[in-house]
C-alpha cells in the first residue's frame, strides 16, 4: 500500500511556477523592508502615504474606501494604519477626510 501522498504534478519544486512567484515576492517584499526600516514604517503603511498622496495629486477625494480600492488593501486595514499613526505622517486635516461613512478620528 502506498501512503505517499502527492501534493503537485511537477517533477522538481524548480518546475512551479507558483513557489517561483512566491520565492521572488518573498525576497522582494524583504528588500522593500529593508529599505523602509530607516523610516520606521511598514510596506503597508507606506502604501497608503504613496496612494494618498498620488490621489491627492489628482484632486482625488482621499477616502479609506478610495485609497482601498486603488491599493487593494482592505479598509479595516487602512483604519488600523491611521489610528496607529495618531496623525504623525499625515495632517489633521488630510487625516479627518480618511472616512468610510462617518469620520475615525474624534
Amino acid at each position: 500500500m502506498n501512503d505517499k501522498i502527492d501534493f503537485s504534478s511537477y517533477n522538481s519544486h524548480m518546475e512551479s511556477p507558483g513557489l517561483l512567484l512566491w520565492q521572488i515576492s518573498s525576497l522582494w517584499k524583504r528588500k522593500i523592508n529593508e529599505i523602509l526600516l530607516p523610516y520606521n514604517i511598514t510596506h503597508t503603511q507606506f502604501v497608503i502615504l504613496s496612494v494618498t498622496y498620488f490621489l491627492t495629486q489628482r484632486n482625488n477625494e482621499v477616502t479609506q474606501k478610495n485609497i482601498s480600492s486603488f491599493s487593494r488593501i482592505d479598509t479595516m486595514t487602512i483604519s488600523i494604519q491611521l489610528n496607529y499613526w495618531k496623525i504623525n505622517l499625515i495632517s489633521l486635516e488630510e487625516f479627518q477626510k480618511l472616512t468610510l461613512e462617518q469620520k475615525l478620528y474624534h
